[in-house]
């Protein structure tokens, strides 16, 4: 005998609210990856009013663009909330 409608539809729903939490954790993970970059790339310079700063030391100038990972930071972790949110919604009862 198949399975009833209301089974099936249970069965999808567990299926898409696992793979919503491993995308959720996968995002997080991303997210954790790109504060990394954000602090050690940008938070570690004192930039002046052009939005560079040279090293003596090394010789280099470091300019502000790597502020770009703290805004993938925040999307992917927008975006881990968002799939943790809907897979916990969509858990069978």
């Amino acid at each position: 005998m198949p399975p009833s409608p209301r089974r099936r539809a249970d069965r999808w729903r567990r299926a898409v609210a696992w793979a919503l939490g491993l995308a959720s954790a996968l995002s997080f993970l991303v997210s954790l990856l790109c504060t990394w970059f954000f602090c050690v790339l940008y938070l570690r310079w004192d930039f002046n009013e052009l939005g560079r700063h040279f090293d003596h030391a090394d010789s280099v100038v470091h300019t502000d663009s790597a502020s770009v990972w703290g805004v993938l930071a925040a999307v992917f972790l927008l975006l881990a909330l968002a799939c943790l949110a809907t897979a916990l919604r969509l858990r069978p009862r």
